[in-house]
């Protein structure tokens, strides 16, 4: 798909609901696109025209072109009710970035080596702005009540992998994250700013996110963050169980230190694979 293929015929597009048509360069063409796939990231379902133009303030002549022309090459698909969904062509693109990933291929070895040890559910996370995706998972047969879904994206709090994640972000993305609305999940999901900090700080000092059923009653949780260059975090690591098998276990001292371990060779292994491309 090119700018041209979309361009065209677009040539006083409304970029903002009461604004003046403007014209739009190739540059806004090739955004605007973007930004209509990347509403999907965000758990929205199908939609149709009207929201699209809605969410992201464009004419609907410029959403209807944009999504006409991806549903041409397959990147969205339509219903019957004239609503746009993700579409093979992005599934497919989705799997290959994933696979292809510096951090995918990097998690392979540490994550089944946590498998193995503890006899738990092990995810790897990447951090998608103020989200998260889930990008990789791997079973324990003693833990398939832990589920989580592939592709995924959410936001980063409530959960230990968000948490790990949050509380190595610079302290103004932090704080955007923060002033964010948030909704409790559970009975004991924490919501509050103040409280949320200051349970931040503890992360960041130890280097390990605990949850105990916050996002999901029936499991638990515990995560380590992943850095890439400039030590920027970009994911994590985390194990997930039963509170009954972490508690038999003894998994949250158990395996603290080695989920630690292996989060840090996966950050050392991805600017090795970086250094190499």
């Amino acid at each position: 798909m090119t700018v041209q293929d979309i361009d065209s015929g677009l040539e006083q597009p409304s970029v903002d609901d009461g604004a003046r048509d403007v014209p739009l360069n190739g540059t806004l063409v090739a955004t605007r696109v973007a930004d209509v796939l990347a509403l999907f990231l965000n758990d929205v379902g199908a939609l149709g025209v009207s929201e699209i133009s809605r969410e992201l303030g464009i004419s609907k002549a410029v959403a209807h072109r944009i999504v006409r022309s991806l549903v041409s090459r397959d990147l969205l698909v339509a219903n019957h009710r004239a609503q746009y969904s993700l579409g093979p062509a992005t599934a497919a693109l989705g799997l290959r970035a994933a696979r292809e990933s510096a951090l995918w291929r990097a998690a392979a070895a540490p994550m089944r080596s946590l498998v193995d040890s503890f006899g738990v559910t092990v995810t790897l996370s990447a951090r998608v702005g103020l989200r998260r995706v889930y990008l990789r998972q791997i079973q324990h047969q003693r833990t398939r009540e832990a589920t989580f879904e592939i592709g995924h994206a959410m936001p980063l709090l409530p959960g230990a992998t968000g948490l790990a994640i949050a509380a190595f972000l610079p302290d103004a993305l932090q704080e955007r994250l923060l002033a964010r609305p948030s909704s409790p999940k559970t009975p004991i999901t924490a919501t509050d700013p103040t409280s949320l900090r200051t349970r931040l700080a503890e992360v960041r000092a130890e280097g390990l996110a605990r949850s105990l059923g916050e996002r999901n009653g029936k499991s638990v949780a515990m995560a380590a963050p992943i850095f890439g260059y400039e030590a920027d975090v970009i994911g994590a690591l985390t194990i997930a169980g039963s509170p009954s098998q972490f508690e038999r276990d003894a998994l949250w001292q158990r395996a603290a230190g080695p989920l630690r371990e292996q989060a840090a060779a996966i950050s050392r292994r991805v600017l090795q694979l970086d250094a190499l491309t």
